[in-house]
């Protein structure tokens, strides 16, 4: 009977603990997917600024040239394998 007194007193214990434990692990939970969130919208905009400009000065060396100015050189800084293809062919 004495355990079970035991126990009985050990599970109230752990019932009133339950909503702080609980709520910590939302909190945890919400800090973590907010992190995600935060680290996924920041790559999209990095990722996509590394695209735009390169695509907008190509845009700007076109028109420049479809406008006479035939000297126009566009500054390449590529240090992959389609940017060093396309160097020599540009210079």
């Amino acid at each position: 009977m004495n355990e079970i007194s035991e126990a009985l007193v050990e599970y109230k214990q752990l019932k009133i603990l339950k909503k702080p434990i609980k709520s910590s692990y939302m909190m945890a939970l919400l800090m973590v997917t907010l992190l995600i969130l935060f680290s996924a919208t920041w790559f999209g905009f990095y990722l996509a600024k590394e695209m735009t400009i390169p695509i907008k000065e190509l845009a700007e060396a076109t028109h420049r040239i479809a406008s006479g100015d035939l000297n126009y050189r566009i500054k390449m800084n590529a240090a992959d394998e389609i940017g060093t293809w396309f160097i020599p062919s540009i210079r």
